[in-house]
């Protein structure tokens, strides 16, 4: 559950080779830059998710004040402790969404790399149409289907 953050060490280390001379244009540079300081919504979310038991430490006592509160709920009738079950779920659901958003910005850096390779230029920068690709192979398929004598006769 720590994708994120080996996301960002690792985006770390890159941007520290770059100075090195890894040849690195700026703006991939920039987004690296912002991938290993997060975005206030991705440090929110950490913040959350390691608050809440959604990340280890200190917060991996909260499924277990969560359990307590639903078992203390159950055996003193009262309802309003089962809402402590709740914490631990959105500590995990805050670091699901963190660990989703770094992954996004960490393609979209991988992307702009590759872009600049020898294969992304001869790449078409637009893909092509869905239709287009659809009666492409539809018309393959049709003539895989042929055999040799019907695709004599459809000649005549």
């Amino acid at each position: 559950m720590n994708v994120g953050n080996k996301l960002r060490q690792n985006v770390t280390s890159m941007v520290e080779s770059a100075r090195e001379g890894m040849g690195f244009k700026p703006d991939e540079l920039a987004l690296a830059q912002q991938i290993i300081n997060g975005t206030r919504a991705q440090n929110a979310l950490r913040g959350v998710s390691n608050a809440l038991g959604g990340g280890g430490g200190i917060g991996m006592w909260a499924p277990v004040l969560g359990a307590a509160g639903l078992g203390g709920a159950y055996a003193s009738g009262n309802p309003e402790l089962a809402g402590a079950v709740a914490l631990p779920a959105l500590g995990l659901g805050a670091r699901v969404a963190y660990n989703r958003s770094v992954a996004n910005q960490a393609k979209q850096l991988g992307q702009m790399i590759a872009a600049r390779s020898a294969l992304g230029q001869a790449r078409p920068a637009v893909p092509p149409d869905p239709a287009l690709l659809r009666a492409l192979l539809a018309a393959q398929a049709s003539q895989r289907s042929r055999t040799p004598e019907t695709y004599r006769f459809s000649q005549q």
